[in-house]
């Protein structure tokens, strides 16, 4: 009987040290869910959203980059270096930014990771589906470590920009190509705009995924090189105060 009663004490203060221990674990897990970083709302789409094709020359674009150690922000001129309007891996042709407002500077530090990426949250979106926050750390990061550059829209409005395609040689040829800024919304984020250039009224970019034009052929290259130069002249390195954008302009 004694050792019964002095076993007992024992299992009873095992019982509640694994109880506290696990209730501690818990209360550590739900914290973390708590301060765990949540993708912005005001970012995604909404069944109720439409395309935004209001005047919008009085608003502007953002774009994020990030700064190199070995290249400058700004040249010898003074202006943003070419290399930050888009880096290698991004096509002028098809050159993503975001429309301020809204979205305003702090966002860009929500990444979409790769794995973001494969679960369709950088796609365009379709207009009609339901689309869900980004989950973190798997489909989104923070990353502030970044730069921007804005963009008025005023100055877009009818910008045509000339280029030649095999200069000082008989081939020597002309062509004329004109921007357009178009609402390209993805599931993660519904500001997303894009510039596109048209060739003869038709875009660059449709031209080129339907194979009508190739991605490096002399056409792309020079119209390449002479958009970014555009561009290049046109950029601020200053982000101007976020203006609110009226519903009626995105909401049906």
């Amino acid at each position: 009987m004694m050792a019964s009663q002095n076993h007992f004490p024992v299992q009873l203060q095992v019982f509640w040290k694994n109880l506290l221990k696990n209730l501690n674990l818990h209360l550590k897990q739900g914290f973390s869910i708590i301060n765990r970083p949540r993708y912005p709302e005001k970012l995604l789409p909404k069944i109720n959203y439409k395309l935004i094709e209001s005047d919008l020359s009085d608003r502007y674009l953002i774009r994020r980059f990030n700064d190199l150690e070995t290249i400058p922000v700004t040249d010898n001129l003074g202006g943003i270096s070419l290399v930050y309007i888009c880096d290698p891996t991004s096509q002028i042709i098809d050159l993503s930014t975001n429309l301020l407002g809204i979205f305003k500077k702090n966002h860009f530090c929500y990444l979409i990771t790769k794995n973001g990426q494969i679960s369709g949250l950088t796609e365009y979106w379709d207009l009609i589906s339901k689309t869900r926050r980004p989950h973190f750390p798997v489909e989104f990061e923070i990353n502030n470590n970044y730069n921007c550059w804005s963009l008025p829209i005023k100055k877009l409005s009818g910008l045509t920009v000339p280029f030649f395609t095999g200069l000082g040689s008989k081939d020597e040829k002309k062509y004329e190509v004109e921007c357009k800024v178009i609402h390209t919304p993805t599931r993660s984020n519904f500001w997303h705009f894009s510039l596109r250039w048209f060739l003869d009224g038709e875009d660059v970019n449709t031209l080129i995924a339907n194979n009508q034009l190739k991605s490096k052929s002399a056409i792309v290259r020079w119209l390449s090189h002479a958009a970014k130069a555009k561009i290049k002249e046109l950029v601020e390195l200053d982000v101007p105060k976020a203006e609110t954008i009226p519903k009626k302009y995105y909401k049906n």
